[in-house]
């Protein structure tokens, strides 16, 4: 047995006796909530609320790419001073990248005849959009740490330090 597969074989049996993996993680979907997206998106839509009040909100906080196209635009004419973002323009600029006017138009339409939502709800739900995105990315890792220690790729050890960075 050669040098590498000796090492391979102690790395699996390490990974067993640890009983750090037994099985692969199932295909579980991420965590998402799109009601919540709904509500921020379209809070921000019908002007309840200013997409300066979420600085730290950001296009990528949102699962759906739909209701991050809208966040982007919506930040984008935010910057530009005295500019406002009509229906018409927002279906006319998803027209350009590809989006069914119609889609938009009656996704906008949606979206803003839902309820009125208090600026510091729409706080506490975009702050879960950001926590619900942190979710997602460390399960993303954690399935990658997998990967790689089935794979032989990583050590346990290396494994171990590496969560603790990532969970700091």
């Amino acid at each position: 047995m050669t040098l590498e597969k000796q090492f391979i074989h102690a790395l699996r049996a390490e990974i067993r006796a640890s009983e750090l993996v037994s099985e692969p993680l199932p295909a579980l979907p991420l965590p998402t909530n799109i009601e919540v997206e709904r509500d921020v998106v379209g809070a921000l839509l019908s002007k309840e609320v200013k997409v300066q009040d979420f600085q730290e909100l950001l296009p990528e906080h949102f699962y759906l790419p739909f209701y991050a196209w809208f966040f982007t635009k919506l930040h984008a004419a935010s910057q530009k001073q005295g500019f406002s973002l009509s229906d018409g323009l927002l279906c006319a600029a998803g027209e350009t990248e590809g989006i069914s006017s119609k889609q938009t138009y009656c996704e906008i339409r949606s979206l803003k005849a839902r309820p009125f939502l208090f600026r510091e709800i729409v706080q506490k739900k975009a702050s879960y959009l950001i926590e619900l995105h942190k979710t997602r990315q460390l399960i993303i890792q954690l399935g990658r740490v997998d990967v790689a220690l089935r794979t032989g790729s990583r050590s346990l050890v290396e494994a171990k330090n590496f969560l603790r960075n990532v969970v700091a």
